[in-house]
C-alpha cells in the first residue's frame, strides 16, 4: 500500500524557509571560525568570546582541574538544592565565573526566597573564601563547610576536623548532593537545543521533574 504525505504548498515553503534560516546561521558561524583561525594562525591566541562549537555557539572553555579532562566545553549552571534534595533555585551562568564569585550571590538569592538564611551552607573547594566565609557569617549562617586551598593552619584544621563540617562536606559530595545530569538525561534525553536560552529551558524542565518527584517521594 503507498501512503502519500498530505503536504501542502504552505507546509513546504515554511520547512524550506526554516532550513535556509538554518543553514544561513551555520555559514555564518563557519566564516567566524575561519576568521578566528586566520587570527590564531598570526599569533593572537586571546580571543575573547570565541567560538568552540559550531552546533552550540554559547559553549565556552571551562577548566576543570581533572587529570582526564582538564579543560571541558559547554555552560556553567549553578544548582542550589536543600538537604531533602528539592532544588531551591538554579541559574545558567555566562561564560566561566570564578566560583569564589558566586557564592554570596546564591545566599542572598536563597534569603530571598525564604526570608532567611539557610542554617548552614557545603560547598567545594572553588568556592572557598575567608572573605566568602566572612560574609556568609554576617549574613546568619550557623555553619559554613567551605574547605579551604593550600596549607591549612593549625586553627583552621581544627575546624574543618569538626563533625558537623565533615558530615557537610559528605552530604554535597555525594550523600546528599543532587546528581541532575543523570535526572535530566532519564527524563528528557539528550539536550535539543543549542543556545543559552535553550539550555536554561532544558535544565528548568529537568529541575521541575525533579522536583515535582522528590516532593511525591517526600510525602
Amino acid at each position: 500500500m503507498l501512503l502519500r504525505p498530505n503536504f501542502t504548498t504552505g507546509h513546504v515553503a515554511v520547512k524550506a524557509g526554516r532550513t535556509a534560516e538554518s543553514l544561513a546561521s551555520v555559514i555564518q558561524t563557519a566564516t567566524k571560525i575561519i576568521a578566528q583561525s586566520a587570527s590564531v594562525l598570526q599569533g593572537n591566541t586571546h580571543i575573547k568570546n570565541r567560538i568552540v562549537s559550531i552546533f552550540d555557539t554559547d559553549s565556552r572553555p571551562i577548566v576543570k582541574g581533572k587529570l582526564k579532562s582538564p579543560t571541558e566545553f559547554g555552560t556553567k549552571i549553578l544548582i542550589q538544592d536543600c538537604d531533602n534534595k528539592v532544588i531551591t533555585r538554579y541559574k545558567v551562568l555566562d561564560g566561566n565565573p570564578s566560583d569564589t564569585d558566586l557564592l554570596i550571590p546564591a545566599v542572598d538569592d536563597h534569603i530571598e526566597t525564604f526570608n532567611r538564611p539557610p542554617r548552614s551552607v557545603a560547598a567545594d573547594r572553588g568556592f572557598a573564601y575567608s572573605d566568602n566565609e566572612a560574609a556568609l557569617l554576617e549574613r546568619g549562617v550557623k555553619q559554613c563547610s567551605l574547605p579551604r586551598k593550600g596549607k591549612l593552619t593549625k586553627s583552621r584544621k581544627e575546624v574543618q576536623a569538626q563533625p558537623w563540617f565533615k558530615r557537610l562536606q559528605r552530604w554535597m559530595a555525594g550523600e546528599g548532593g543532587t546528581d541532575l545530569s543523570a535526572e535530566t538525561e532519564i527524563r528528557f534525553g539528550p539536550q535539543p537545543v543549542s543556545c543559552a536560552r535553550g539550555t536554561g529551558s532544558w535544565v528548568g524542565m529537568g529541575i521541575l521533574a525533579h522536583n515535582l518527584w522528590r516532593i511525591y517521594s517526600l510525602t
